[in-house]
């Protein structure tokens, strides 16, 4: 799990950004799009590099599989705080959340 978190942390922050949002958080491509004031298809491109990018240094594992059991394996408060925490950042009524530096 702690390298699954390096790995995370390892990438760029906007590709961090949506890849936890949309696989440990569960929005979608479409919320996230009017969160970043991007498009859905701009969203989209970011989490496939994200993924192909953890996907290279995961060994070729499937990343929303690794990912869920990760997201699986965290405290559910813990993810809630830290979600919520991504969230109150993006709408820029919060600093950047512990970890996501």
């Amino acid at each position: 799990m702690q390298y699954m978190a390096t790995a995370v942390n390892a990438l760029k922050r906007p590709g961090r950004e949506v890849l936890l949002l949309h696989h440990v958080g569960g929005r979608t491509a479409e919320d996230l799009a009017g969160l970043l004031e991007l498009t859905p298809e701009e969203v989209r491109a970011r989490l496939g590099r994200a993924e192909r990018r953890l996907a290279g240094w995961l060994g070729g594992a499937d990343v929303p599989a690794a990912l869920a059991r990760f997201a699986a394996g965290l405290d559910r408060h813990w993810m809630a705080e830290v979600a919520a925490g991504a969230l109150d950042y993006l709408a820029g009524n919060a600093d950047l959340p512990v970890g996501f530096g």
